[in-house]
Order: structure tokens, then sequence, then C-alpha cells
């Protein structure tokens, strides 16, 4: 798969397609997700969590956790759930765990997302982040393919 190909990113469904028939996980503000945002195609992308016992709570949104970030950030992307991509991700993961809001993560779930997941949007090619909106009929737990220690990665 071509990471720079938008087209492979994404599957056909249209975002507007998917929101006239399905809710979202968590509670999100107006206008969100944003017009850019599409389904992926089936992936494995990587979540920071805190430990080997994934939990429901791992896959909140800032937004859901009551998290304040560090500098401004747009109501809609804080409501959604940071993941990146399996094969540009994995160097990027090291610098995020020195954040401060994320030094407790110490694990990385590899999670399985379909088209059926929710929606996304791709940050850019270089940094591997993806925002997501989970669906409500998607359970992240369920998807959880394998948990590493973030220093075997």
């Amino acid at each position: 798969m071509n990471d720079n190909s938008s087209e492979s990113r994404y599957d056909q469904t249209t975002a507007e397609q998917s929101l006239a028939t399905t809710e979202f996980k968590e509670a999100l503000p107006p206008n969100c997700p944003p017009d850019g945002a599409k389904n992926p195609v089936t992936q494995v992308v990587l979540r920071l969590v805190s430990s080997q016992d994934v939990s429901e709570e791992d896959f909140f949104s800032y937004a859901k956790l009551g998290k304040k970030p560090h500098f401004d950030v747009c109501p809609c992307l804080l409501a959604s759930c940071s993941v990146f991509s399996s094969s540009s991700g994995h160097h990027r993961i090291g610098a995020h765990i020195k954040l401060p809001k994320l030094r407790e993560r110490k694990y990385v779930a590899k999670v399985k997302l379909t088209p059926q997941s929710g929606l996304v949007q791709y940050a850019n090619s270089n940094s591997g982040h993806i925002d997501l909106w989970m669906f409500s009929t998607f359970n992240p737990l369920e998807n959880v393919l394998e948990v590493l220690d973030v220093k075997s990665i």
C-alpha cells in the first residue's frame, strides 16, 4: 500500500453517506467529523495504551477524559481517538511517549480498522498520525490484535 495515495488509505464511502446512517461512540461537537473525514480501508493502526490489559478507557478521546491539551486544538480533533499508521507511525511513537500527558502510556496496541470502524482523517504522510472518530458499533477491544511494550517497537 502506498501511504502517499489518499485513495489507498480511504474506502470509497463518503463521510456524508456514513453520517446519514451512523452514530458515533462519543458525543461530538458541531460539524464533526470534518468534511474531509472518510472511512478507512482495512488496516492495522497503533494506539498508545497504559498497560498490557487494554481497557475501553484506553480508546477514549481527550474530550471524553476531560483532559486539556497543552496547545490550542480544534474541539473536533480533541474528540477523536489518536492512532498512528503501522507503516509510518513507529518512529513517532518514541517521540510521543516523551510528552507529559503520554508518559504513563508504556504499551502500544495494534488495532485492526475496517471501513465499519468509523471515520478517519490523516494528518500528513510524514507523521503517521490519524484522527479516528469511532462508530458506536465499533468495539476497539475486540479489534486489538496484540499489545507490545513500547520499547520493542
